[in-house]
C-alpha cells in the first residue's frame, strides 16, 4: 500500500477468566481505531447493495464519513447503523478492529445469514445491538451474555434456535430483551428474574418456547412490556406477576396456560393491556383487576372461565375494548358497563349470559362493536341502544330475545352488520329501518316477524346480504329490493307467507349470488330470472312455490312430470344451502377473527 496503516491495528490480548467471559487489554496505537481498511474488508465478503460504504476510502484516517458510520469527538467509530440495506452475507468474522463499538445495528431485511459469531464478545463497550429482521441461524451463542454495559439486545424475526442462555442474568444493565419470532425452544430461564432494569422482555412467537413463566419474574420491577404471546408456555400465571407495579402490558396469547387469572394482576396498577386469549385458563375474572383505573384493552376469550363478570370491571374507566367471548361465564351483564364511557368493543359471545340487556348500554357514546351472540339473552333490546349511534357491527344472534325491533335501531346510522338470528322477535318491520343507510349485512331469520317487508328497505343502497327467512312475514315482495345494487351475496325470503308474483326487478341483481324465494305462495313466470347468471342456488326459486311458472308450465306441473327429479333436485337445494350458511358463518368468523388479529402483534 502506498501509505501504512499508520499503526491503526491495537495489540489485543484475550484472556478467559471464567468460560464465556472475556477480559480484553487494549493498547491503543492511535486514534481511529475502527479503520475503514476493516469495513471494506468486510464489505468485500458481502453480495448486496454495492453503494454501503461506497464512499470508504481505506487510506483516509477514520472512516467517520462514511454512510451508516458514527463517530465521537475523538474520532473513534461509536456506532455502525446500516438499517434497511440489502447486505446479503454473514456478519464479519474478525470484530479485532471493531472495539470502541457501542452501538452495532443491522436491521430491516439485511439478510444477513449464518450464525452470530462468537468473537463479538470481543465488543466490550457495546450498549445496544440490534440483528433484528434477518436470517440467522443457529443457537444464541452464550457469549453474548458478558457484554458488561448491554442495555438493549433485539435478536428478532429470525431463525434462531436453540435455548435461552441461562447466562441471560448476567446482562444486569439490561432494558429491552427482544427475541420474538424466531425458534427458541426450552424454558425462560430464572435467571431472568436478576435483570432487575429490564423494561421489555418479548419473546412471543418461538412456538417451542415450554415450561410455566419462572417465579423470579416478579424480581424484573421495572418491567413495563411482558410478551410470551404464541409459545407452548403452561402453568399458572405466578403470583409475583403483582410485584410488577410498573407493568402496562402483558401479552401471553394463544399459548398454552391454565389455572386461574390471579388477583394477584389487580395489584398492577399500571396495567393497560391484559392479553391472556386462547388458553386453558379457569376460575372466575378475579374482582381486583376492578382496582385497574389504567386498563384499557381486557381480553380473556377462548378459555374456560366461569362465574359472573365481576360489577367491579365498571370501575375501569379507561377501557376501550373488552373481549370474554367463547368461555362458560353466567350472570348478567353488570350494569356498571354503563360507565365505560371509552368502550369501543363489547365482545361476550358463546357463553351462559342471561338476564337484559342493561339499557345502560346506550351510555356508551364510542361503542363501534357489540356481540352477544349464542347466550341466553332474554328481554327485549332498549330503546336506548340508538345511544350507541357509532355502532356499527350488533349481534344478537341465538338468544331468546322477544318483543320489537325498537324503533330507535333507525337512528344507528352508522350500522354495518346487525345479526338478530334465532330469536323471538316479533311484531312488523319499520319503514324507518330504510335510513340505515351505512347497512351491508341484515340477518333476522327464525324470529316470529309478520307482516310486509316496507318498500323502504329497498333504499338500502350498499346492502350486501339480507336474509329473512324463517319468519312469517306476508304480502308481496317489494320491487325495490331489486333495486338493491351492491345485493351480492344472498337474498333469503324462504319460509314465510309471501304472495304474489316475483318482482321483475330482481332481474337486474345480476351480482346475485344466492336467491332463496322458497316455500312462500308466490306465483307467476320466472323467465325474467334467466339471466341471473351468478345465482348458486337456482332451484330454491322454485321448491314450495307450486304455482310459479318456468316457461310455459307450473312448477306443480313440472313436478307431476318428473318426482325423481324433483325429489335429487331438493336434495342437492338443501346440501346447497348447507354450504351456502357453512359460508356465510365462515365470512363472519373472519370478519371478527381479522378485526381481532389487527389489534396487536405477538409479545
Amino acid at each position: 500500500m502506498a501509505r501504512q496503516l499508520k499503526e491503526r491495528n491495537a495489540r489485543v490480548t484475550i484472556n478467559a477468566v471464567h468460560p464465556g467471559i472475556v477480559k480484553t487489554e487494549i493498547i491503543r496505537a492511535r486514534k481511529g481505531f475502527i479503520t475503514g481498511e476493516a469495513l471494506l474488508s468486510w464489505k468485500r465478503t458481502l453480495h448486496g447493495s454495492l453503494y454501503v460504504l461506497s464512499n470508504g476510502d481505506s487510506m483516509e484516517d477514520t472512516p467517520c464519513s462514511w454512510f451508516g458510520v458514527s463517530c465521537n469527538l475523538r474520532n473513534e467509530v461509536v456506532q455502525l447503523d446500516l438499517r434497511y440495506v440489502d447486505l446479503l452475507g454473514t456478519l464479519p468474522s474478525n470484530f479485532t478492529s471493531w472495539l470502541t463499538l457501542s452501538k452495532l445495528i443491522l436491521i430491516g431485511g439485511t439478510n444477513l445469514t449464518d450464525s452470530i459469531p462468537k468473537d463479538i464478545a470481543i465488543l466490550q463497550e457495546l450498549s445496544y445491538l440490534d440483528l433484528s429482521d434477518n436470517a440467522l441461524s443457529s443457537e444464541i451463542p452464550s457469549e453474548l451474555c458478558y457484554f458488561p454495559k448491554l442495555e438493549e439486545l433485539h435478536l428478532d424475526s429470525n431463525n434462531l434456535v436453540g435455548s435461552i442462555p441461562f447466562a441471560i442474568g448476567n446482562l444486569t444493565n439490561m432494558k429491552k430483551l427482544i427475541l420474538y419470532d424466531n425458534q427458541l425452544s426450552g424454558v425462560v430461564p430464572s435467571t431472568i428474574g436478576n435483570l432487575k432494569n429490564l423494561n421489555i422482555l418479548r419473546l412471543g412467537g418461538n412456538k417451542n418456547l415450554e415450561g410455566s413463566i419462572p417465579q423470579e419474574i416478579g424480581n424484573c420491577s421495572n418491567l413495563v412490556m411482558l410478551g410470551l404471546a404464541e409459545t407452548s408456555i403452561s402453568g399458572f400465571l405466578p403470583p409475583s406477576i403483582g410485584l410488577l407495579k410498573k407493568l402496562e402490558t402483558i401479552a401471553i396469547y394463544t399459548s398454552l396456560l391454565s389455572g386461574q387469572v390471579p388477583s394477584e394482576l389487580g395489584d398492577c396498577t399500571n396495567l393497560q393491556n391484559i392479553y391472556l386469549y386462547e388458553n386453558s385458563l379457569t376460575g372466575s375474572i378475579p374482582n381486583r383487576l376492578g382496582n385497574l383505573k389504567n386498563l384499557k384493552n381486557l381480553l380473556l376469550w377462548q378459555n374456560n372461565l366461569v362465574g359472573t363478570i365481576p360489577p367491579e370491571i365498571g370501575n375501569c374507566f379507561q377501557l376501550s375494548m373488552i373481549d370474554l367471548s367463547m368461555n362458560s361465564i353466567t350472570g348478567s351483564i353488570p350494569i356498571s358497563f354503563g360507565n365505560l364511557t371509552s368502550l369501543q368493543e363489547l365482545q361476550l359471545s358463546v357463553n351462559q349470559i342471561s338476564g337484559e340487556i342493561p339499557s345502560e348500554i346506550g351510555n356508551l357514546r364510542n361503542l363501534n362493536f357489540l356481540d352477544l351472540a349464542s347466550n341466553r339473552i332474554s328481554g327485549f333490546i332498549p330503546e336506548e341502544i340508538s345511544g350507541s349511534w357509532n355502532l356499527t357491527f350488533l349481534d344478537l344472534h341465538s338468544n331468546f330475545i322477544a318483543g320489537k325491533l325498537p324503533e330507535s335501531l333507525s337512528q344507528l346510522v352508522s350500522l354495518q352488520f346487525l345479526d338478530v338470528y334465532e330469536n323471538m322477535i316479533e311484531g312488523t318491520l319499520s319503514p324507518s329501518l330504510g335510513s340505515l343507510s351505512a347497512l351491508t349485512k341484515l340477518i333476522l331469520r327464525k324470529n316470529r316477524i309478520s307482516g310486509s317487508i316496507p318498500s323502504e328497505l329497498g333504499s338500502w343502497a350498499k346492502l350486501q346480504l339480507l336474509d329473512l327467512s324463517s319468519n312469517q312475514i306476508a304480502g308481496k315482495i317489494p320491487g325495490s329490493l331489486g333495486n338493491i345494487p351492491s345485493l351480492e351475496i344472498a337474498l333469503n325470503l324462504s319460509l314465510n307467507q309471501l304472495s304474489g308474483e316475483i318482482p321483475m326487478e330482481f332481474s337486474g341483481l345480476t351480482k346475485l349470488g344466492i336467491l332463496d324465494l322458497s316455500h312462500n305462495i308466490l306465483t307467476g313466470k320466472l323467465d325474467y330470472l334467466a339471466g341471473l347468471q351468478n345465482l348458486v342456488l337456482p332451484l330454491s326459486l322454485l321448491a314450495g312455490n307450486p304455482t310459479c311458472f318456468a316457461g310455459n308450465e307450473s312448477v306443480g306441473d313440472e313436478n307431476r312430470k318428473s318426482r325423481k327429479q324433483t325429489k335429487e333436485a331438493r336434495v342437492a337445494m338443501v346440501v346447497l344451502l348447507c354450504i351456502a350458511c357453512m359460508l356465510l358463518s365462515a365470512a363472519l368468523y373472519v370478519i371478527v377473527a381479522s378485526k381481532r388479529r389487527k389489534r396487536h402483534r405477538n409479545g
